[in-house]
């Protein structure tokens, strides 16, 4: 038994997922990227380390967003799951809506408020960063 765990998936339950670990960060990405693959103005995402994340149904579709990076995504119903490095992945991030509960992770920062849009204000106390904070970039470099 671990002292943290939580599952998720897509949309129309192709894929599966299950973390064992408390994530290592938790936010609101604001980059064009996220904006682009989730079809919003963010999303919130957490890290967890590789060992501790794990497909329990399915395999998801890969998309190269950037150089060593892939999207994570169900080939079915298009749900965003999440992202990771390519290969040798040591993290997987994974989007905060696919959980089967979603208020089991609660973001902790804003990411990339350079590019945030305009029309969508989030007023809350939390930590906003115009890239990424050190925290976060530091998991994926």
């Amino acid at each position: 038994m671990t002292e943290f765990e939580a599952t998720g998936g897509c949309l129309c339950g192709e894929v599966r997922f299950q973390i064992t670990a408390r994530p290592l960060a938790a936010y609101y990405c604001h980059c064009t990227m996220c904006q682009k693959h989730g079809g919003g103005p963010f999303m919130a995402g957490a890290t967890v380390p590789i060992e501790a994340f794990a497909f329990t149904k399915g395999e998801p579709n890969t998309y190269e967003s950037s150089p060593g990076f892939v999207r994570l995504s169900c080939g079915e119903c298009g749900s965003p799951l999440g992202f990771q490095a390519k290969d040798n992945p040591k993290f997987a991030d994974f989007t905060l809506g696919c959980l089967d509960d979603p208020n089991i992770i609660k973001p902790e920062s804003h990411q990339f408020t350079s590019t945030q849009v305009s029309w969508c204000q989030l007023h809350d106390d939390l930590p906003r960063y115009t890239e990424a904070s050190d925290e976060v970039a530091n998991l994926w470099t």
